[in-house]
């Protein structure tokens, strides 16, 4: 696997090869683009002291009094930045995309224990009826790129993030992490080209 290819597959089991530019992925999200304080609080306390005070002087938007309130937004090139800090120190062998991918596994959960997650979560039974709720879920908490999906099989769907080329390990992650939520493996297509990006997870 090629993760500078347009396309390649992936088991969740397998590693991500590959490096980033950390820097030039943040500059190359808008200022615009936003996600709400309750994916950074965590990462946020994660990190603890030392952590946060390694990456703080990066945030473009840090918080008043360095705590994230769950429902303001704030920008998505901060997010990048303490979930980077997060992989590095959680994950130091990885490499940038495949430490980006494993910190992001834990999302669904984060998004599970606010009010919005625990009714979606009410109404889902299956990993691949949670995947096709993720925009729903998407745009709810984050402004900037758009993201639709799709069932594509009876043990398979199809997510599309448009707006941006780059990040998709961490939406890989987060995929991941729904069908691993429900104790079960995958097998992720992902197909990458200029302003968008797709991910097509097979539950196995």
């Amino acid at each position: 696997m090629q993760p500078t290819a347009s396309s390649f597959e992936l088991r969740h089991d397998e590693p991500l090869r590959g490096s980033a530019d950390l820097d030039a992925m943040r500059a190359a999200i808008p200022l615009a683009y936003t996600v709400k304080g309750m994916f950074l609080s965590p990462l946020a306390h994660q990190l603890g002291r030392d952590g946060w005070a390694r990456v703080a002087g990066q945030l473009v938007d840090p918080p008043r009094g360095g705590r994230y309130l769950a429902f303001k937004d704030y920008s998505q090139r901060d997010h990048l930045a303490l979930a980077w800090e997060l992989a590095r120190t959680r994950h130091p062998g990885a490499g940038a995309r495949q430490g980006l991918r494993l910190v992001a596994r834990q999302d669904f959960l984060i998004f599970g224990e606010t009010v919005i997650g625990r009714v979606m979560l009410a109404i889902v039974g299956d990993p691949i009826s949670a995947l096709t709720q993720m925009p729903a879920a998407y745009d709810r908490v984050v402004t900037g790129q758009k993201m639709t999906a799709a069932r594509t099989g009876p043990s398979s769907a199809r997510i599309e993030v448009i707006g941006e080329d780059d990040g998709w390990e961490y939406n890989l992650g987060q995929v991941e992490g729904v069908v691993m939520h429900y104790g079960r493996g995958s097998l992720c297509r992902v197909e990458v080209a200029k302003g968008r990006y797709a991910i097509e997870a097979r539950v196995l």
